[in-house]
């Protein structure tokens, strides 16, 4: 299993997905043997090397706010994606990598795309006050997918 935290730990919420990883790495709780890796700016085609062979793969990055910050979208992956709105160009790039090798006929691990809504992106650390208020609920939801709960 793995958990890749996409995020710029230097523009806010933009930050998610390694404030994620920071928590998982800390809690008690978090499932064991579980891979995390934070990536800024990785290649769609590096990542889906570093998934293959993984039977499990959540991916946590921030998404545009479409009206409520913190608010999760799941979207998982054999199944297609019909709204990309909510998708980063780090996330459309690694599907771009998935469906390339799928339409080659490799086997690709199933993976889930939790991606939260995002209320500001500027410069600075922290997340913003609502996002951290939803906090505990992002990092419940990656520990229920590790976990198999769907």
């Amino acid at each position: 299993m793995m958990v890749i935290g996409f995020g710029d730990r230097f523009r806010r919420d933009d930050g998610i997905g390694p404030c994620v990883l920071d928590h998982l790495r800390e809690d008690p709780e978090a499932p064991k043997g579980v891979f995390l890796f934070e990536a800024e700016r990785e290649e769609g085609i590096d990542l889906l090397e570093m998934v293959q062979g993984q039977d499990r793969v959540v991916v946590v990055d921030s998404c545009p706010n479409h009206g409520q910050p913190g608010r999760l979208h799941l979207l998982q992956t054999p199944q297609g994606f019909e709204d990309f709105r909510y998708l980063s160009p780090d996330v459309l790039d690694l599907l771009i990598a998935l469906e390339r090798t799928r339409s080659l006929g490799a086997a690709t691990p199933r993976i889930f795309f939790l991606l939260v809504e995002g209320e500001d992106f500027s410069w600075g650390q922290g997340l913003s006050p609502k996002v951290q208020g939803e906090l505990p609920k992002i990092i419940d939801a990656v520990k229920a997918l590790l976990n198999g709960e769907e």
